[in-house]
């Protein structure tokens, strides 16, 4: 039997509350664009499985690819750029939850499809030191990098990437763990 060394995250919607600014960022592409757009609670269904699954859920049907939706996407990346952190705040008792699970002997990583460019600079600010390892997407999906390889080898970490899936419910796990105790 395995023994578990790390408990792994997904950045948006389970460590830090970013709809908001994902809402406002496809919004205003979307604005830009000549396209209607969405409340923010819109994007709790748009959001997941990357920026342009969440920008093509966000397009009217029959405009959800080609040279307009390549556009959008654009646009929404030049703004998201430079917004990302303007609403974005941890979940409430997040940083209590990872620092019970560091106190328990847990190594502790984000894994998500945000860009790496991203998502590092967005935990050093709201969370920093709480994580082991951080590793976003990189060019080619589902790839690490060779720079991320290394940096999951030298944190002496042993991680199951198929856990990953089940990253979300973990996060729930230990929330109640911690309001249990």
């Amino acid at each position: 039997m395995t023994q578990i060394k790390a408990v792994l995250f997904d950045l948006d919607g389970t460590v830090n509350d970013t709809v908001t600014d994902l809402a406002v960022s496809v919004n205003y592409a979307l604005n830009k664009n000549g396209l209607p757009t969405h409340p923010v609670d819109a994007y709790k269904l748009f959001a997941g499985n990357g920026m342009r699954v969440m920008v093509q859920r966000a397009m009217p049907e029959g405009q959800k690819e080609g040279d307009l939706f390549e556009q959008v996407v654009a646009d929404y990346a030049e703004y998201y750029a430079l917004h990302s952190m303007d609403n974005t705040k941890p979940y409430d008792d997040v940083p209590e939850l990872i620092d019970k699970i560091r106190e328990m002997g847990y190594k502790t990583a984000v894994v998500t499809n945000k860009p790496d460019v991203q998502a590092k600079p967005l935990i050093e600010q709201m969370l920093p030191g709480k994580f082991d390892v951080v590793i976003g997407q990189m060019v080619k999906a589902g790839y690490l990098s060779k720079e991320q390889g290394e940096e999951l080898k030298n944190s002496e970490m042993v991680l199951d990437f198929h856990s990953a899936d089940h990253k979300a419910g973990l996060a729930t796990y230990f929330r109640e763990y911690l309001r249990s105790v």
